[in-house]
């Protein structure tokens, strides 16, 4: 493989493998998504929801159980406290911006995050919105976080540091009788802090908060389409020294002058000996195959070829990747060439579905309704797709253009339907 050992799969992940979400709409109730996750892998997830003009998608976490998992990869599983005080209302865009967030902070920085989220939720853990989480997180730099677990240490520490005005130049044998625990709590209650308990996601210690700012009502969370098709990574080979440890991004397609400039950024002269990464594609699917690319001019030119897709053909496009199992970056070149064969009913994701817009284009909706009783749906509808060589995928029903199951009519009507995407 070209893809060198260790790489984030996105700027900044540090803490969280992933927080897994279900994702659901009226046309499409389970989508899932692993946050925080890229911008095109967002634009993927809304177009598979398939939502109706001004509809917003609602999420629901997914924690599998522990107990019954050979890997950990619930969510969150070394941030307890998250997890526990985490509102389930919200936009999916707000939840993204707030794991992201989380996932770029430094062991210091999540310990503070833990205390303030102890001190906002208080005893209870009540839950706490989304806007005033992201608030937090963008405030642990307002925090004093020290190494102290209890209050008979933080009694010890106050007294020792002389930070109490009553307590200053206490003789030895004076300060040795002292209720340290009493005087650690009393300072805790006065300085309004929290113990964060030692995790795997941190270290833990006291953490004590200074004045918070507003940064939530100035965040611009609408999704943006990027600038790029691929954002790809270029790494020197493990034995240039020149360039060790450094890595170079870019964003394809991009003319051959900017590409020569990357390699040169990184003391590499060709391709032979570097390594490469896709952080984000216009093409979430084709991430893990462009890792594994071993030709660098396929994946430029797959970029040059994304390009010339339009946003409607673009779904038809993934679908099709989804139907054939895609293994190499020439077979997805290839697929580009027969997509003006294939059209996407997007409003169909099951048999029973499939059943009834089939029927819908013979019978007025009380004809569809004297017949419910009496049809096999599911059955019906699966018939109907083997005959006409159709395929359901997570983005609606593939369909050859000589071989119709649902009349272009139909279509239409689907594809001028509204729905959310990005800015």
């Amino acid at each position: 493989t070209n893809r060198p050992p260790t790489i984030p799969r996105w700027e900044g992940w540090t803490l969280v493998d992933y927080f897994e979400v279900e994702l659901s709409s009226r046309n499409n109730p389970n989508v899932p998504l692993k946050l925080p996750t890229t911008p095109y892998t967002l634009l993927d997830a809304m177009s598979r929801l398939n939502l109706e003009e001004g509809e917003v998608p609602t999420w629901t976490p997914y924690r599998p159980d522990r107990s019954n998992c050979c890997y950990s990869y619930d969510s969150f599983a070394e941030f307890d406290e998250l997890y526990t005080c985490l509102a389930r209302e919200g936009s999916i865009f707000e939840l993204n911006a707030l794991i992201q967030k989380v996932s770029e902070m430094d062991d210091r920085q999540r310990t503070a995050f833990a205390g303030l989220l102890v001190m906002e939720s208080g005893e209870r853990s009540a839950r706490i919105p989304l806007p005033r989480l992201i608030d937090l997180a963008y405030n642990t730099e307002a925090c004093e976080v020290s190494d102290i677990l209890d209050d008979r240490q933080l009694g010890r520490s106050r007294v020792e540091s002389g930070s109490l005005p009553n307590m200053k130049d206490l003789p030895a044998d004076i300060a040795g009788l002292l209720d340290f625990a009493q005087v650690g709590k009393n300072a805790r209650m006065r300085e309004g802090g929290a113990f964060v308990e030692h995790t795997k996601g941190h270290k833990g210690g006291y953490v004590v908060r200074h004045d918070l700012k507003q940064v939530y009502k100035d965040l611009d969370l609408a999704p943006k389409k990027p600038d790029y098709e691929i954002l790809w990574e270029l790494y020197p080979h493990w034995t240039n020294e020149q360039a060790k440890g450094k890595a170079v991004r870019l964003k394809l397609p991009a003319d051959q002058d900017t590409v020569n400039a990357a390699l040169a950024e990184l003391h590499e002269t060709g391709w032979s000996r570097g390594t490469w990464a896709c952080p984000d594609c216009r093409v979430p699917s084709l991430i893990e195959i462009i890792d594994i690319e071993e030709n660098p001019r396929t994946i430029i030119s797959l970029a040059e070829e994304l390009s010339a897709i339009s946003d409607s053909q673009l779904t038809v496009y993934k679908a099709l990747l989804e139907d054939s199992a895609c293994k190499g970056l020439n077979y997805a070149l290839d697929l580009i060439d027969v997509l003006p064969q294939y059209t996407l009913s997007s409003q169909v994701h099951d048999p029973k579905e499939a059943a009834e817009a089939y029927l819908g284009q013979f019978l007025p909706e009380s004809g569809l309704e004297s017949i419910q009783p009496y049809l096999d749906w599911s059955q019906f509808g699966q018939a109907l797709i083997r005959g006409h060589d159709s395929v359901l995928t997570g983005y609606g029903l593939i369909e050859q253009k000589d071989r119709p199951l649902i009349s272009g009519d139909l279509k239409q009507e689907e594809s001028q339907r509204g729905g959310m995407g990005f800015a």
